[in-house]
């Protein structure tokens, strides 16, 4: 009886409605799929453990996503391979907790012309990279002195795929804004080949980022258009001065 019925509602169907059923039915991509550009696979990050980090005094987490993201140079030793870089990433982390006694190495990625990516701070913590903007950005440096010359392309493009991937996986927003360490400090750094060089990138800004100034649990926003000094004074009121 039931064989019956059944066969009797399949032929009141119209057959090209089956078919468009079952064409649809197939063309449903499987959950969880890889895209085939997936970004964070076209690069080696090199863990904490795996490069001997000595442990953080201090953790801070930091809000995500980020939009601003800053490009560094360590104006240090340059390194090519995996061991070398490994030595030079330990020489910024020695640098920074016990020459400035920063709670750890201030970046939080690093990158080498091995072409390998090493965490720092990684993407949820705040850094000790760019004052004033520590806490709203991500800084990528690269191992070496870019004043007279450019990382090498395998630096080059790990840095690019690295903040793809931060992109793609969230960390930071699809608008994101970069800039040169120089954009907001009176530096060099990242070195004057390599910040040119970032000029020409997609996401650089010419629009400097908005300073976030911290008084007790307010924050005060200002627009930096220019280089400028912060002083807070004890009322509240903010003096701006050019530098």
């Amino acid at each position: 009886m039931h064989t019956a019925v059944f066969t009797t509602m399949i032929a009141l169907v119209p057959l090209h409605l089956l078919f468009v059923s079952f064409t649809l039915a197939s063309t449903v991509p499987p959950v969880n799929t890889v895209a085939p550009n997936d970004t964070c696979n076209e690069y080696e990050l090199v863990g904490r453990k795996d490069w001997g980090a000595k442990p953080p005094k201090d953790v801070v987490s930091m809000v995500l996503p980020v939009k601003y993201v800053f490009i560094h140079h360590t104006a240090m030793s340059s390194c090519t391979t995996r061991d070398a870089c490994i030595k030079a990433v330990k020489d910024v982390q020695d640098l920074h907790m016990d020459g400035r006694g920063w709670s750890d190495a201030g970046y939080n990625f690093l990158v080498g012309e091995d072409g390998r990516a090493y965490q720092v701070r990684g993407w949820n913590r705040t850094g000790a990279h760019t004052k004033s903007y520590n806490d709203v950005a991500v800084a990528v440096s690269v191992m070496g002195d870019y004043t007279s010359r450019l990382p090498n392309q395998k630096a080059l493009d790990t840095v690019q795929n690295l903040l793809a991937c931060g992109v793609q996986k969230g960390f930071i927003t699809p608008n994101y804004e970069l800039f040169g360490h120089r954009d907001v400090r009176k530096t060099e750094c990242p070195g004057e080949k390599f910040y040119q060089y970032i000029r020409t990138w997609k996401h650089y800004s010419t629009n400097y980022p908005t300073l976030h100034i911290k008084r007790g649990s307010a924050t005060t926003a200002v627009a930096s258009a220019t280089l400028l000094t912060v002083t807070l004074l004890a009322n509240g009121l903010i003096i701006l001065v050019n530098l």
